[in-house]
């Protein structure tokens, strides 16, 4: 018993020093393009090391230490060499026509959510004839903090304040709408506080750098569109690990060079070796205790 609890203490203290660094990690991740698939790894991950560090004080111990590795292995590792393996070379690995073009039609979609293209036209469009009013003396005019200018006209589009007070800052935005008054889209222009209650910048010039900013928003959205219908470049570990967890019975998934069948047959040896020993000493555990109870 004493030993368990030292065991436990110093993998407490041990873990611990480790918060810090994983809290990192975790913000490093956050901040990446690839988040959600590293997010999901790491949480896998947590899984397999903590049988690994429970096995310390476990009488299973060799058997939750093989069954860690099987899971990272098996969730972790492959899927991410299958992916590179991908990213290397399209053909490397084939894949049934219908999980193909389902998984591209979902790419597409995830990425017109992620950048609602029909919704950037739009407000170009409406930008676009807004400063084309080159006489419209309220385009000379700077914005202001607070906002005192009430509706202004620009172009049969009305433009009016709208403020979000938050706790440790306000949020400023020009709302747009049509002549009517309907609602078009909102525009931040300001966060947080200015002491100086101006922004020293026109609307025109305000008008032409969201324009410039939409644009480059469009022009990302149209890449990585063409590289998902042109190079079918979708693939990522949250839509590969289906397939590689099925690994043994899988005619989804096909590897085709070389270097794919040669992972492809180590991936399974390690699958069914994994499995086989944590049977064969789940059984001799089993014989092991009978064996001593009959001695007992």
């Amino acid at each position: 018993m004493k030993n368990n609890l030292s065991i436990f203490k110093e993998w407490k203290e041990n873990y611990l020093l480790l918060i810090p660094v994983l809290g990192s990690l975790l913000i490093s991740i956050l901040q990446t393009e690839y988040y959600d698939d590293l997010l999901i790894a790491l949480i896998i991950l947590i899984f397999p090391l903590g049988l690994w560090t429970f096995s310390r004080l476990s009488k299973f111990k060799i058997i939750l230490r093989m069954f860690s590795v099987f899971v990272f292995l098996h969730l972790i590792f492959f899927p991410f060499i299958y992916l590179w393996l991908i990213q290397e070379d399209q053909n490397s690995i084939k894949f049934d026509s219908i999980v193909s073009k389902e998984n591209k039609t979902e790419s597409l979609r995830q990425l017109d959510q992620q950048f609602k293209p029909v919704k950037i036209s739009e407000k170009l469009e409406i930008l676009r004839i807004i400063i084309t009013d080159e006489n419209n003396e309220n385009l000379n005019k700077l914005l202001f903090i607070p906002y005192n200018y009430g509706v202004l006209m620009l172009n049969d589009f009305l433009v009016y304040p709208y403020a979000e007070m938050r706790p440790r800052e306000n949020v400023h935005y020009l709302i747009l709408c049509d002549k009517s008054g309907k609602f078009l889209f909102k525009m931040p222009y300001l966060n947080g506080h200015n002491d100086n209650n101006t922004i020293d910048i026109t609307f025109m010039d305000f008008f032409k750098n969201s324009i410039t900013i939409l644009n480059k928003e469009l022009g990302t959205y149209k890449k990585k569109k063409e590289i998902i219908d042109e190079k079918d470049d979708f693939w990522n570990y949250r839509k590969i690990l289906p397939y590689s967890l099925n690994i043994n019975s899988n005619s989804n998934m096909k590897p085709i060079t070389k270097l794919a069948n040669i992972v492809y047959a180590i991936h399974n040896f390690f699958v069914f070796g994994l499995i086989l020993s944590i049977i064969l000493r789940l059984i001799s555990s089993h014989v092991s205790l009978k064996s001593r109870k009959k001695h007992d």
